[in-house]
């Protein structure tokens, strides 16, 4: 069965301005599984389209924001006009994203930040 894209947005460096000649172009989104796949052995909790673009099943996604996940915060602050998918489900989450910003984003954060740093040494 085929699933519902619920959001997919330009992210990471073309999202927020810091891009390079050099940059590439990376896509995250969110979709509903159907009924059946969810009360089955269907379940996906991502789908990975490529390298550069993955998309995270809602439930995944909650758990992702539950947990202060830096990568799908990113989503629900994408500027608009790096928004390439909405839908009304995504335009509510959005607007009440600061829901989402607790403290264990500072931990989160911190922990994220630091991983990146020893990704690029």
């Amino acid at each position: 069965m085929e699933h519902k894209i619920i959001a997919k947005c330009l992210v990471g460096s073309q999202a927020h301005g810091t891009a390079t000649p050099e940059s590439d172009l990376d896509y995250k989104g969110i979709y509903k599984q159907p009924i059946d796949d969810l009360i089955s052995y269907g379940y996906q909790e991502f789908n990975k389209i490529s390298k550069d673009e993955i998309h995270y099943e809602i439930k995944r996604f909650f758990d992702l924001l539950i947990a202060g996940n830096p990568e799908s915060l990113e989503l629900l602050f994408t500027p608009e006009d790096c928004i390439i998918i909405d839908s009304p489900e995504f335009k509510l989450l959005r607007e009440n994203k600061h829901i989402f910003l607790t403290k264990k984003c500072a931990k989160s954060f911190a922990n994220y930040g630091y991983s990146q740093i020893h990704k690029a040494k």
